[in-house]
């Protein structure tokens, strides 16, 4: 007996003379499981905002406009990328969110920095696909450009776990007790959140 999920379908194998209705109540039984299972399916759906015409920022939905202007920007009011479409139209999707994400980072770190009292030489901000933020030895720390999608309070756990490597590299006991010290209980909440949603966060062109 056993149960597979592929392409958003449910296959079940089971012995050929099987009992339909035993085995109908058996696949009930698995509903939580497979339910789940099709839920990370749709959440693993490649996100394309150029062909959807829709971005996460700070947590919140903008539409993406393509029209000829000026310069591409976006508008917190109204809640709309805005992009020159005259231009490579990933490329400014990039830098714009690499902008809004160095800003605010800029403003969180200077918030954590110096209660966490961790140094670095270089701050670098790109596109990862398995990783949201890393503190390397030679003192670089560096955060994925798609965390912009993410809630602000979100992004603020991001740092102040990276800045909490300055001290302890390892996610042992004493880091995790640093990260609850300078964030908060709270933080178990935006892991969970990243856990949850991260894929989402996640964009192609």
């Amino acid at each position: 007996m056993a149960i597979k999920i592929k392409s958003g379908k449910v296959i079940v194998y089971a012995p050929e003379h099987i009992c339909e209705q035993w085995l109908y109540s058996w696949v009930n039984s698995k509903s939580d499981w497979i339910a789940s299972k099709l839920a990370q399916g749709v959440e693993h759906t490649k996100n394309r905002p150029l062909t959807t015409n829709k971005i996460a920022i700070f947590g919140d939905k903008f539409t993406i406009i393509k029209q000829a202007q000026a310069l591409s920007f976006i508008d917190f009011d109204k809640k709309t990328l805005n992009l020159d479409e005259s231009k490579d139209s990933w490329g400014e999707l990039l830098k714009l969110l690499e902008m809004t994400l160095s800003d605010y980072l800029d403003m969180a770190i200077a918030k954590y920095q110096p209660d966490i009292n961790a140094q670095f030489d270089t701050l670098k901000i790109r596109l990862y696909k398995s990783r949201w933020g890393s503190f390397s030895s030679k003192g670089v720390i560096a955060f994925n450009t798609l965390l912009v999608g993410a809630p602000k309070w979100v992004i603020e756990y991001v740092v102040v776990h990276e800045l909490c490597h300055y001290h302890v590299m390892a996610h042992n006991s004493s880091f995790w007790s640093l990260v609850n010290i300078h964030y908060g209980e709270k933080y178990q909440d935006a892991r969970k959140y990243l856990k949850e949603h991260g894929r989402a966060l996640m964009i192609e062109n």
